[in-house]
């Protein structure tokens, strides 16, 4: 059953209408049918079950039912990435969505790209959008990961400040802390941040304040990744540790 995302919070039996590029993807694109039955799911946890209308000119979906979903992970999955070039980028958040991130925080460091200017951070974040709600359709989540606007580099320190979080910082060079072994020995948390680095990795100096800022240096292999890399081996692993049994 096909699947598409509807910004809705709709009651059984209640019609909505379908924007414009979602009625011309089902009519035109997939050829779908009157009366097909497709899966709407809001990006906010719920799914539904919702039959085509397309006998007339306003193409519309008729709510039929709500679905039974799977319990949501309990611990919120942060990701903190420092820009980097645009395919690249957009690379790590798509597979970061389908690896299950819920938020997801482009970082400005002294070796990332420079702050962007309002009218490019404006199509930016429309682009990153709409790569992340296709991921999120794709992968079948019934929520859509959320992308902050580029973050300077001492912001990131002032919004993670709860007990509760635990704040780690890859950094290749670290050899005592591994991430298995700080995944072993932390306290209760009801978040996770990792922060990875851009080309060239984070300089010394912002190692040391983020460790004055509570983050936990961890090595996430026992060789160099790539930017492009290091993220989604993190997101991978820690989606390991935090899998039920």
């Amino acid at each position: 059953m096909r699947r598409f995302h509807l910004d809705v919070s709709p009651e059984v039996g209640e019609v909505v209408d379908l924007p414009p590029d979602t009625a011309h993807h089902i009519q035109h694109v997939l050829r779908l049918k009157h009366g097909n039955e497709v899966i709407i799911f809001n990006g906010k946890g719920q799914e539904y079950i919702a039959k085509l209308l397309l006998a007339d000119n306003k193409p519309r979906i008729e709510i039929k039912n709500t679905k039974l979903l799977n319990k949501q992970r309990e611990i919120e999955l942060i990701l903190v990435q420092a820009l980097v070039s645009s395919a690249k980028f957009d690379t790590i958040i798509q597979k970061s969505t389908e690896l299950g991130v819920n938020r997801i925080i482009p970082l400005i460091c002294q070796r990332s790209l420079p702050m962007l200017k309002k009218n490019i951070v404006e199509k930016k974040m429309n682009r990153w959008q709409k790569i992340i709600t296709e991921a999120a359709r794709q992968s079948e989540r019934v929520t859509i990961p959320h992308i902050s606007p580029p973050q300077k580099w001492r912001e990131i320190f002032t919004g993670f400040n709860l007990p509760t979080t635990l704040k780690l910082i890859a950094y290749a060079r670290e050899p005592l802390n591994n991430l298995k072994k700080v995944l072993r020995s932390a306290s209760q948390y009801d978040k996770i941040v990792i922060t990875i680095g851009p080309e060239g990795g984070f300089s010394p100096e912002e190692i040391t304040e983020t460790q004055d800022n509570g983050f936990i240096p961890v090595s996430i292999a026992d060789w160099i990744l790539r930017t492009e890399t290091a993220g989604l081996s993190a997101i991978s692993a820690l989606n390991y540790h935090l899998m039920g049994d």
